[in-house]
């Protein structure tokens, strides 16, 4: 075998080696990230996204003219613009669906900016009513007539928050309280009481939506075995609206990448190195099957 030969197949294996690293290390661990296969990560999601036909919004110009949609804000931050404000307005004017899930209450400068009267409140909810050991792991229970709860079996969550105002969808049973000391149980002062964890609100001549826990969308909790409301209640939002959904990774989590795994996403999606790693491993196979035909006729 010729020089020329070994150097082809260095460059193919080469070229391969860099795409298996590329793809191993294109994972994080960043909480709600849909980069981290991990309990906290989303990628679960993203795939169930894909399915459906889902798309990413980067810039609130692509809200222009959408109608029947819905977008979705997972783990929100920041505020709006006020270029954003006037575009998230017009979308929902034009009858559109918007889905903010968050239990920080990050999302209260976004719902203010639009003039929605829901907030997220970020209190400690605790309840004897839930399926695992932590007083935290709170189920919950549809609530009203919205299509997009009715009829779900129980909601597990990951230390909710509450959500004031609008019309509840999703409550807590009476065996939940506010647990102001954080110390996993009904003290003197703290009261027994129903909490919302998802309400609604028309908004013009659209509808938000508020889900004070963005864990339900983590792999983790997205089909725990003992929720069989958790998986369904998302496959409804992702097929809620005829015109599609879209998430918002600007103001989302959902988005989120480091360093080393958004230069390695640089180079994925760049065109002219996915082009030069393929001719590389083009050329190697070509200068291995040269050979091996070399060889069989000798």
């Amino acid at each position: 075998m010729s020089i020329r030969s070994y150097w082809w197949i260095a460059g193919a294996v080469l070229a391969g080696a860099v795409i298996l690293v590329a793809f191993q290390f294109s994972t994080t661990n960043l909480e709600y990230s849909r980069y981290n296969p991990g309990w906290n990560g989303t990628s679960a999601f993203a795939g169930m996204i894909e399915a459906h036909g889902g798309t990413d919004l980067y810039s609130a110009s692509e809200l222009s003219g959408k109608q029947g949609s819905m977008l979705l804000i997972i783990a929100p931050r920041g505020d709006l613009t006020q270029d954003e404000r006037t575009k998230y307005r017009e979308y929902l004017n034009r009858g559109n669906l918007l889905l903010l899930a968050d239990d920080r209450g990050e999302s209260n400068g976004i719902l203010s900016a639009l003039g929605s009267t829901l907030r997220v409140s970020a209190v400690n909810v605790s309840s004897a009513d839930r399926e695992y050991n932590d007083p935290s792991s709170v189920d919950a229970y549809p609530a009203g007539e919205d299509p997009l709860v009715k009829g779900l079996q129980t909601i597990c969550l990951n230390r909710p928050a509450v959500v004031r105002g609008g019309s509840p969808m999703l409550e807590t049973s009476l065996l939940t309280w506010v647990d102001e000391n954080g110390n996993g149980r009904l003290d003197g002062g703290e009261a027994l009481s129903r909490s919302t964890i998802m309400s609604s609100e028309t908004l013009g001549n659209g509808t938000i939506y508020v889900l004070a826990d963005p864990s339900i969308f983590i792999n983790g909790m997205l089909d725990p075995p003992a929720c069989e409301g958790n998986h369904a209640l998302v496959e409804r939002i992702l097929t809620a609206a005829p015109g599609g959904v879209m998430i918002d990774q600007v103001h989302g989590m959902t988005g989120s990448e480091d360093g080393a795994i958004g230069l390695i996403n640089i180079m994925k999606s760049t065109t002219l190195i996915r082009a030069v790693a393929l001719l590389l491993t083009v050329l190697g196979v070509m200068a291995i099957y040269r050979t091996i035909k070399k060889r069989g006729g000798s």
